[in-house]
């Protein structure tokens, strides 16, 4: 039986309120408390107030902020200069942060997720599933909906190997580069001008013809296309000629030369 002090009596449970808790330790006391002691966290679960050193059940968490056992851990108080904390499933407490390879997702009762739901991505900077990859995904990596990851390489589809690419303005992993973008598959990146490398020379070009996505190609693969430098590193049907640049259709290794 536990002490109560509103009507003085020993009684078998405490008043159900969510203010009274039962306690007892090893050195025998018992009584009725308005907050739990140091280490003890007021559990109402079972349907009686009761002080507990470990919240029962799943998805039911320690609260230091409160001394009590919550479903969903409490927000920031910035009057306080107190953080948002999260329900964690490794530890059973409500933290700021949540461990290594977990993130915080508030649209599921702030609780710690190992994969954040569909629309959020996780940012591993930080621990937390984001709704917004253009302000919230690390810089050089990008929204992939394949891992719900913000991550510094696109994954490609698994069941048909397509790939996918870094989209700068929207910050996510596209599947087509949008115009006037061509997909770079070394980084797996969407470019506006593909690249000059020594090891491919004379480099990559833009090929607007290639499908589901217009490619970076050493080699033109649209019939008819030449290898233009002149006009942003493209394939052209025509090469430039310009008061600054004339060149000409040179079949034999389908690039335009001066």
């Amino acid at each position: 039986m536990f002490a109560e002090n509103t009507t003085q009596s020993c009684v078998y449970y405490c008043p159900h309120t969510s203010t009274t808790y039962a306690f007892a330790d090893a050195y025998k006391t018992r009584r009725c408390l308005a907050t739990c002691l140091d280490y003890y966290f007021g559990d109402v679960s079972s349907g009686h107030g009761l002080c507990a050193s470990v919240c029962p059940g799943t998805n039911y968490f320690r609260d230091n902020r409160t001394q009590n056992c919550v479903y969903v851990c409490p927000s920031a108080n910035s009057s306080l200069g107190l953080p948002d904390t999260y329900g964690d499933s490794t530890t059973d407490a409500c933290v700021p942060t949540c461990p290594s390879g977990w993130f915080a997702q508030n649209e599921i009762n702030r609780t710690c997720v190992q994969v954040c739901q569909a629309g959020t991505w996780g940012n591993t900077v930080t621990r937390t599933c984001i709704t917004n990859p253009v302000t919230s995904c690390p810089t050089g990596t990008w929204a992939d909906n394949f891992t719900n990851l913000c991550v510094s390489v696109c994954n490609a589809n698994s069941s048909n190997g397509q790939y996918f690419y870094g989209e700068n303005i929207t910050r996510l992993c596209l599947a087509s580069c949008p115009v006037p973008s061509f997909a770079y598959t070394v980084t797996r990146v969407c470019i506006d001008i593909c690249p000059y490398t020594i090891s491919s020379s004379p480099g990559y070009f833009g090929d607007p013809g290639t499908s589901p996505t217009r490619l970076c190609v050493t080699s033109c693969l649209t019939t008819g296309l030449y290898r233009d430098t002149a006009n942003n590193r493209t394939c052209q049907p025509t090469c430039t000629y310009n008061s600054t640049y004339k060149t000409y259709q040179d079949p034999t290794i389908m690039t335009c030369v001066a």
